[in-house]
This record gives C-alpha cells, sequence and structure tokens, in this order.
C-alpha cells in the first residue's frame, strides 16, 4: 500500500522533474564573469596596450516554451579599456534576443545550447570626450543549469559573441567588441499556479 501511494505521487510530480527549468516556467538569470577580448589589428597598433580579461555580466528574462526550447531577452553589460597614448576605455550594454535548447536533461540538470542576436550600445571614452559607436551583435553558447532547491538552479555558461565597431576615428582597424564570455550565476524560475504543465493535488 505505501508503495503504491508513493508511485502515485511520483507520477503525479513528474512534470515538476522535467528539467530545469520546465515546461511553462518563466525565468530571470544573472550571471557574471570574465571576458577574453582579443585586441587584433587594433591592439596592435603603436602605442596600444591591451588587457585579454575583463568583466562582462549579463540578465536573461525567459520563459520556457516546451520541454526543449527556452527563449528569451538578454541585457549585458561589458567593459573594455585600452592604454596608451590616447587611452580608450569602452562600456558596451548588449541587447539580444535569445534561444536555446536541450543537448542532454535529467531531472537535476539541463545541457543547453543556444544563439541570438541583437544590438551592441558601445559607449568610447577617450580624452577627447565620448564616441557613440553601436553595432549589430550575434552569439553562440554552450550553458549548464542544474537545480540548487525548488526554483532556483545554478548556471555556468561559456558563449562567444561576434561585434565589432570603429569607435576612434583615428584608426583604420575596427575595434572588437564581443569576445568569450566564461559566466555563472542563477536562474530563478517559477510558474502560474493555473499552469496544466505543472503538477496539481489528485482529485483536482
Amino acid at each position: 500500500m505505501r508503495l503504491r501511494f508513493l508511485a502515485v505521487v511520483f507520477l503525479a510530480a513528474a512534470p515538476a522533474f522535467a528539467g530545469v527549468p520546465s515546461k511553462g516556467d518563466g525565468t530571470i538569470s544573472l550571471l557574471g564573469g570574465l571576458r577574453a577580448i582579443p585586441g587584433g589589428d587594433y591592439a596592435a597598433e603603436s602605442g596600444r596596450d591591451h588587457s585579454l580579461w575583463h568583466p562582462g555580466f549579463l540578465a536573461e528574462f525567459g520563459y520556457q516554451l516546451d520541454d526543449e526550447l527556452h527563449g528569451g531577452v538578454q541585457i549585458g553589460y561589458g567593459l573594455d579599456s585600452y592604454a596608451g597614448k590616447t587611452p580608450l576605455t569602452i562600456h558596451s550594454i548588449l541587447i539580444l534576443l535569445a534561444l536555446d535548447t536541450v543537448l542532454a536533461q535529467e531531472s537535476w540538470f539541463t545541457l543547453y545550447a543556444g544563439g541570438g542576436l541583437g544590438y551592441s550600445l558601445n559607449t568610447a571614452r577617450t580624452p577627447t570626450g565620448n564616441v557613440e559607436a553601436n553595432s549589430a551583435a550575434g552569439f553562440v553558447a554552450l550553458g549548464f543549469r542544474f537545480r540548487i532547491v525548488d526554483h532556483l538552479a545554478a548556471v555556468i555558461e561559456e558563449r562567444y559573441t561576434i561585434s565589432s565597431a570603429s569607435p576612434d576615428v583615428t584608426s583604420t582597424n575596427a575595434v572588437n567588441m564581443g569576445g568569450n564570455l566564461v559566466s555563472a550565476g542563477l536562474m530563478f524560475h517559477f510558474f502560474s499556479p493555473g499552469d496544466k504543465g505543472h503538477p496539481t493535488a489528485p482529485g483536482e
């Protein structure tokens, strides 16, 4: 009798163990990490010193569309700087539409691959003033989400963003606004009590 009761409870709760997040969940993700930004031809110019590693941050507001597809709007922030005779500091704000799909999944984790397109709003600060140099942006990503407690998951992600702009009018070379971002953070996932895709008590 006890085994039968446990089996009924498990089957009733099965949709809740469909992965992280599960179908019908709304999501909020907050990530932070390091960006590896190759300086390329611009950094190779005379007097241009450039550090490879810089900070990057990302927030996403998403929705789990079905068992395998998750989408959302992402807002990112990145910092980059070039030292030398004419120092250049670049603040980038990314606005992206993103989708990701499941590669492997168990009740406690989801391995996913994704990508997206959007816009990079870049402000370059120079000794003579600020320069706006906006550009298109696209990215591909590989990530891992795993359950911590109900409605809370940890996220580890690596992405590569393609974006370039020309904020330095004295240079003939474009500046790399993208690069690799290795980040970690948290995902909050939640759902409406009326969502039929989530478990309900027996008899409801």
